[in-house]
């Protein structure tokens, strides 16, 4: 790898070299900094001259760069990403930043805020499983209820949580008021930053 970086280093505008470093990535897996650089390779070659060797490496990256990225999408599905079952038979993806040697999804530096954690996911559990709590003005008058029941939104199981407003403090990646504002809540999610 350091002898790829330094030819890149060298000369910034060869692709080849970027191409070779993006290969030697790949070899030692490190996905998104390969991703990367096959992806700087392929626009140089676009870029550049049209003669057929840099048509054959155009392809050639375009065919790896597909590769390392399906490896990376791959990579977050099964180390990065939570999923969430919604009541509406959807999920709900968070990728996560966890410590990680393949990609730069690293969130020990980050802070609390870039991972899921258990208590959001113990208030998203609640949200789709539990009807809303009625707000001060206690529970939908009678004339509400019956617009619901016109309108078919009380044939929706999200329907408990429709115009609830919610406040999230310290959402960090907001796990439990996405799931409420997928419910039908609105939703403001706040955090440190």
């Amino acid at each position: 790898v350091s002898a790829t970086q330094h030819a890149v280093t060298l000369e910034k505008q060869w692709p080849a070299a970027h191409a070779t470093l993006g290969r030697a990535l790949l070899n030692t897996g490190r996905l998104q900094d390969a991703s990367e650089s096959l992806e700087k390779a392929l626009h140089l070659v676009v870029a550049g001259d049209s003669d057929n060797c840099c048509n054959e490496l155009a392809r050639e990256v375009r065919e790896e760069l597909h590769e390392v990225r399906n490896l990376l999408e791959r990579h977050w599905q099964e180390h990065h990403d939570f999923m969430f079952p919604l009541r509406c038979g959807q999920m709900l993806r968070v990728r996560q930043s966890t410590d990680c040697s393949y990609c730069r999804l690293a969130g020990a530096e980050q802070g609390p805020g870039t991972a899921v954690w258990a208590s959001g996911v113990v208030l998203a559990a609640h949200v789709v499983t539990c009807p809303a709590i009625p707000g001060p003005a206690g529970p939908l008058p009678q004339y509400e209820k019956r617009r619901r029941l016109d309108s078919g939104a009380a044939s929706r199981s999200d329907s408990a949580w429709r115009g609830v407003r919610a406040l999230e403090l310290g959402a960090g990646t907001g796990i439990a008021g996405l799931v409420a504002a997928a419910a039908g809540a609105q939703v403001l999610l706040t955090d440190r930053e």
